[in-house]
């Protein structure tokens, strides 16, 4: 349930068995004429190992100063199912931990790079993705999955409208802020994007995983969550939010690959989007306005008639457009998003949940 992950290390020239093989050159970070200032150097899988489906991490040398001295450290992003797997379709678990680390400490010194298993579990984490794929039920799709979550969720309490977007015709959800991403998206679809060009997919290095479906048969559809986070210091405030941050003092590698923690993470940030539910499966209809007053009255009994008019209107208007298209119309965004809130309470009381489980419910049952 972890894919990528940043890993930051702190090396030495003997670590480095081919520092040519950098762009430029890691032998100025060790050796005279040194480089002046911050230089990275860079190591990445080259268009013929990609050609061959050869996964490889991506590897970045620098130096910077510490307690008077120029400390080289080396920043290790890879993919980890996409390590041991190929693909990321197959989730890593627990259990592959020690074979992960084996794996990764084989795939650096095919590159040149020498360390051995305490060095790459001491690794301090420095950004990480948790991930989930959600086999969705034959009767559901992630087109409809995603469109249910444009048109009905309630985000305004918790992120910013314009942090807010629905990519690819409707077919990636994207919540973002500088520390962290949240993305919602149909990871079939983004694997067919992937051959048409790797910037037009979400994931990135899917050079492994491009023929894993050439076979025309049809598939059960997947639907992706992944909580990207960014920072060293969100990582550790998300982790107390969840209950995990007195353990995780200091964020290695080794403490912080546990199944646990990335499924409470993903469960928390898919529990702050609300779904505006039917009042009842009898009333999905917008012409059956009488039946959606009397459903009002039922929830609210001390409701006065403004406030059923109100409602009423607010319900139709949602069940036709979405909330997004209601609070452009009111103009209850940015400043007047005070009024969204006190309405989006009374709004609440009346949808009850329907016969069907909630959408967000049967993918949390998976997570």
């Amino acid at each position: 349930m972890i894919d990528t992950v940043v890993l930051t290390i702190p090396v030495l020239r003997e670590n480095i068995l081919a520092p040519e093989r950098f762009s430029p050159s890691a032998n100025g970070l060790f050796k005279e004429p040194f480089y002046k200032g911050y230089t990275p150097c860079k190591l990445n899988p080259s268009k013929e190992q990609k050609d061959e489906g050869r996964y490889l991490p991506r590897l970045t040398l620098s130096s910077r100063p510490k307690k008077g001295n120029w400390e080289v450290s080396l920043r290790i992003e890879f993919s980890a199912p996409k390590i041991l797997f190929g693909n990321n379709l197959k989730e890593v678990d627990d259990k592959d931990y020690k074979e992960l680390i084996s794996e990764l400490c084989f795939k650096l010194f095919t590159m040149g790079i020498k360390l051995d298993q305490e060095q790459i579990e001491k690794a301090s984490v420095s950004s990480i993705h948790f991930c989930k794929n959600i086999l969705l039920e034959p009767y559901q799709s992630c087109s409809m999955v995603i469109n249910e979550l444009e048109r009905y969720g309630n985000y305004n309490e918790w992120l910013d409208l314009d942090k807010t977007s629905f990519r690819n015709g409707g077919h990636i959800l994207h919540l973002h802020t500088d520390r962290w991403e949240f993305v919602v998206y149909d990871k079939l679809r983004d694997l067919q994007r992937a051959k048409l060009g790797e910037r037009r997919s979400v994931d990135k290095d899917n050079y492994s995983q491009l023929d894993i479906f050439n076979d025309d048969k049809s598939k059960q559809e997947i639907l992706r969550l992944e909580l990207r986070i960014n920072s060293k210091i969100k990582i550790a405030t998300l982790l107390s939010s969840v209950g995990c941050g007195m353990a995780l003092k200091n964020i290695t590698f080794r403490n912080i690959f546990k199944k646990v923690i990335s499924r409470r993470l993903l469960i928390a940030f898919l529990r702050k989007i609300k779904i505006m539910r039917s009042i009842s499966n009898q009333n999905t209809s917008n012409s059956n306005i009488l039946s959606i007053c009397e459903s009002i009255k039922k929830s609210l009994p001390l409701i006065t008639d403004s406030e059923i008019m109100k409602l009423t209107f607010g319900f139709i208007f949602i069940n036709e457009y979405g909330i997004k298209a209601f609070k452009r119309y009111m103009q209850w965004n940015t400043k007047k998003a005070y009024k969204w809130n006190r309405f989006y309470k009374k709004l609440e009381k009346i949808y009850t949940v329907c016969n069907n489980r909630d959408t967000l419910e049967i993918i949390e049952s998976k997570i």
